[in-house]
């Protein structure tokens, strides 16, 4: 949802703006996709042919924000960390990972959704292109439209043209590339990260990837992938913490405070949480562990102004709320898993 600060993206949105911006010249000089509002055929592939396209929509993850190597200087415009577990860059990049071309279509999808229902059920999952449409408030149904999904090997294309044009876009040459069994066969556990030699960082040692995505490379369709996550992530990058003394019984005033209680209720989502419970299980010996991750992950997120003197009150303060949201997700999640909830 647009208005939705959902991990705190509307920290991003420059960002994130130039990115899709790259993105779509990429696919336009690529012929990829031309902007066109004619309806389309939704049997057309349009395998060498530029897709008529009214919009796109780019998938990925934006990553980086901080590198502690002393060969590699800080970026101080930075608002947050994103990936506390992994560090990948001082400055922020996007990696694209799938792209969605949307169409006008020709004719009526076979499903539509009733007024006011979100959209959308489409024509077949297992196909490259879905046909949906959506109903306005008054049951009036609107235009139909087509999606297909671009093949991975057509995003590198575009990735890797976006990346000459626009910094912030990655372009990363898949690891291994044939059958299924040479694939499966990739190492997971113990490897160190690739993305910083991609952009010409030196190597942290202990700065492990946290798996590796299979997926068919030739095919439309999209969404067909097995992933191999690492059983462990690596140890919460720790922030700074600020200078000089840092217990104080007094809170500070409302005026100060107010900005980062509510930058914190955008990042204390059960999404989150649920990451890393995950991770750990429900069981109370592994309370301590999943608490002092989230709380580190929360905190890392959030740009204090060392320089204030109420700099160490506002980090108790958060720090506090924090732990306590974690415990009581905790606790529920350990209730629902033994069925007292």
């Amino acid at each position: 949802m647009p208005d939705t600060p959902f991990y705190s993206f509307h920290l991003y949105t420059d960002y994130l703006r130039e990115v899709a911006l790259g993105v779509v010249d990429s696919l336009l000089s690529t012929n990829m996709v031309m902007a066109s509002d004619t309806p389309i055929d939704p049997s057309d592939k349009y395998e060498d042919t530029p897709i008529p396209a009214t919009r796109v929509v780019v998938f990925g993850e934006l990553y980086g924000g901080v590198y502690v190597h002393p060969d590699v200087a800080p970026v101080e415009e930075n608002p947050a960390t994103i990936q506390p577990h992994i560090q990948y860059s001082p400055r922020y990049h996007f990696h694209p990972f799938d792209i969605a071309v949307v169409s006008l279509s020709q004719t009526p999808p076979p499903f539509s959704t009733s007024p006011c229902d979100t959209p959308t059920t489409p024509a077949s999952p297992a196909s490259p292109s879905a046909a949906f449409t959506t109903t306005d408030v008054e049951g009036e149904a609107t235009t139909p439209e087509v999606v297909q999904w671009l093949s991975p090997k057509e995003v590198d294309v575009t990735c890797r043209d976006a990346s000459a044009k626009c910094p912030l876009v990655t372009w990363a040459q898949p690891l291994v590339t044939g059958p299924l069994s040479e694939c499966m066969a990739t190492k997971v556990e113990g490897v160190h990260t690739t993305l910083p030699g991609l952009l010409g960082l030196p190597q942290i040692k202990g700065n492990f990837w946290e798996g590796v995505v299979i997926r068919p490379y030739l095919a439309r369709g999209g969404h067909r992938v097995v992933k191999f996550k690492v059983k462990k992530l690596p140890k919460v990058i720790k922030a700074k913490t600020p200078k000089g003394k840092t217990k104080a019984k007094a809170t500070p005033p409302d005026t100060v405070l107010a900005p980062y209680l509510s930058l914190l209720a955008t990042l204390q989502t059960e999404d989150r949480a649920q990451s890393i419970v995950s991770h750990y299980g429900v069981d109370v010996s592994v309370m301590s562990s999943v608490v002092k991750e989230y709380v580190s992950e929360v905190m890392g997120l959030i740009p204090i102004d060392t320089d204030s003197p109420d700099a160490a009150k506002i980090a108790k303060t958060l720090r506090g709320q924090a732990g306590a949201f974690i415990r009581q997700y905790f606790n529920q999640a350990g209730r629902r898993a033994r069925g007292q909830i």
